[in-house]
């Protein structure tokens, strides 16, 4: 892929129309990574994949969670059909009371039902997950803002939501002074963990993908919120021809005043 020139667009809308496909509410998509859940869900109780999915994001929240106490409300945007709560409750004690909100499309939560549990649940609008939750701990954001239409609106309903903190991971950025749009082609078996499930065919999937600028992302994060980490994090990054695009992780804490 370095030596693939890649079309990049002036809006996300120029982009979906080139996708011809529904990106990621690509119905096969959808059943894949719910049934790959599954059996991951399946494979942690067993033990039998306990270090599957373990990335620097994820032990970064473990160790929030440890830290903020034993009764923690998590509200994951974009956390398709939980597997980063089955993951992380994984590597938990039982003393610990995760409450784990996902915010995702109609459709995803729609197959993720049935993963629900007493800790666990879905939502299609982040308003009412939000008034579901007493308090928010954590504001988890993984490879999400690159994939939405309009990245620093949502961004700024983060920042009005205000949680204690917010933790974003797989994120893309570049060092330029305007957001690079392009489509990110993926094939439907590298979506969730583990072997594409049997009865779906591979297929490639397109989706509209925006690196956007890291001065403009610190310009609204900081007004309100500090960095308390900042790792490398690479899992989302897309090199776009030569723009100087990079991957990063930050945990964002919530200023005192």
């Amino acid at each position: 892929n370095r030596f693939f020139k890649k079309k990049v667009y002036a809006a996300y809308d120029d982009a979906l129309r080139d996708c011809r496909n529904k990106g990621y509410e690509d119905e096969d998509l959808v059943k894949a990574i719910c049934l790959k859940t599954k059996l991951y869900r399946e494979s942690l109780s067993s033990n039998a994949d306990i270090n599957n999915g373990i990335t620097e994001a994820i032990n970064v929240l473990i160790s929030m969670v440890k830290s903020i106490g034993t009764d923690v409300w998590v509200l994951d945007f974009g956390g398709a059909c939980g597997g980063r709560y089955f993951t992380v409750r994984n590597r938990l004690d039982s003393k610990y009371g995760l409450n784990w909100y996902v915010v995702e499309t109609k459709n995803m939560c729609k197959y993720a039902k049935g993963l629900e549990n007493g800790e666990l649940r879905f939502f299609d609008d982040l308003e009412i997950a939000k008034s579901q939750m007493p308090r928010i701990n954590v504001l988890h954001a993984s490879g999400v803002l690159q994939y939405v239409d309009e990245p620093y609106k949502l961004l700024n309903s983060f920042m009005l939501i205000s949680p204690e903190y917010i933790l974003f991971g797989r994120m893309c950025f570049t060092e330029g002074s305007r957001d690079i749009v392009t489509i990110q082609r993926t094939m439907l078996s590298w979506h969730g963990n583990g072997k594409l499930p049997h009865g779906l065919k591979d297929k490639t999937i397109g989706a509209p993908f925006t690196a956007i600028q890291k001065s403009k992302f610190d310009n609204l994060v900081l007004q309100k919120y500090e960095y308390q980490k900042v790792f490398t994090d690479d899992s989302g990054l897309i090199r776009i021809n030569n723009e100087p695009t990079f991957g990063l992780g930050l945990l964002c804490r919530r200023r005192s005043s």
